[in-house]
C-alpha cells in the first residue's frame, strides 16, 4: 500500500512540476514571440492623430476614389472619426522617403478649434502626420478600395 501511495505522489508532484514549468514558458518573451509570429499579430503601434473631439473633417485629396469621396463626405464625423483617426501604424522600410511627394488627404478641427493634416502619397501608399511617416494597411484597403 505503500508503493501505491509513493507512486500517486511521485505522479502528482511530477505534474505539478510540468505545470509550474509550463506556466514559466509561456510567459516568456521568447514564446510570445513566436505565438505572435505564428498567428501573424502585427506589433504595429496605434497612432492617434486626430485632437479630442473632432466636430468636422475636410477631406482635401482630389486623387479619392469617387466611391469612397461620395461614402465619407456623407458619413458623420463621429463615423470617420471611428475609423480613421486611430491608425496602425506599420514601417517604411524600404523606402527613399525624400522622393515621396505628400498631398493633404484629410484635415481633423476640434471644437476648441485645433487641427491635425493626414497626408499622404497613394502611389507609395505612405502616410504622415506631423511629419512622421508611416504605412497603414487598413488605410491603404479603405481609401483606394484595394481588395487586399
Amino acid at each position: 500500500m505503500n508503493q501505491k501511495l509513493l507512486i500517486k505522489v511521485l505522479v502528482l508532484g511530477f505534474g505539478l512540476a510540468m505545470v509550474i514549468t509550463t506556466m514559466k514558458f509561456s510567459n516568456s518573451s521568447h514564446f510570445k514571440e513566436g505565438i505572435n509570429q505564428l498567428f501573424a499579430v502585427d506589433s504595429g503601434k496605434n497612432l492617434r492623430w486626430c485632437p479630442d473631439h473632432v466636430v468636422e473633417f475636410q477631406w482635401m485629396s482630389p486623387a479619392l476614389p469617387s466611391s469612397v469621396t461620395t461614402r465619407w463626405s456623407a458619413a458623420k464625423a463621429r463615423d470617420v472619426q471611428n475609423v480613421f483617426c486611430e491608425v496602425a501604424m506599420e514601417a517604411t522600410d524600404g523606402l527613399n522617403l525624400t522622393q515621396i511627394q505628400f498631398t493633404p488627404l484629410l484635415l481633423a478641427q476640434s471644437a476648441e478649434g485645433k487641427t491635425a493634416l493626414l497626408e499622404w502619397s497613394p502611389e507609395s501608399k505612405v502616410f504622415r502626420v506631423q511629419g512622421m511617416p508611416f504605412k497603414s494597411a487598413r488605410l491603404s484597403r479603405e481609401l483606394l478600395d484595394d481588395p487586399k
